[in-house]
């Protein structure tokens, strides 16, 4: 089994992951705070958003190093331990 981690900025993620998804032999289970795609076969475990208050001061990019990665925020803190 395969853990693919899809964020909520943008869809590019999401749909890197389902063209995976339909190409493997592995089970894919999709872990998201976006709804289930219609065509997703696999499993899909709902997240816990890691977006709204206090988003912006938690500092997303972590100094631009990080693609996403909202350092002290609550709602990731919250995924992360799930």
């Amino acid at each position: 089994m395969i853990g693919y981690y899809i964020h909520h900025q943008g869809l590019g993620h999401l749909h890197r992951a389902r063209c995976v998804a339909r190409h493997v032999q592995t089970p894919i289970t999709g872990m998201s705070c976006l709804p289930r795609p219609a065509d997703w076969s696999g499993d899909w475990v709902r997240l816990a958003p890691d977006a709204g208050p206090g988003t912006a001061a938690a500092d997303p990019t972590a100094h631009g190093r990080l693609h996403w990665v909202p350092r002290h925020h609550a709602g990731l803190r919250t995924r992360m331990a799930d």
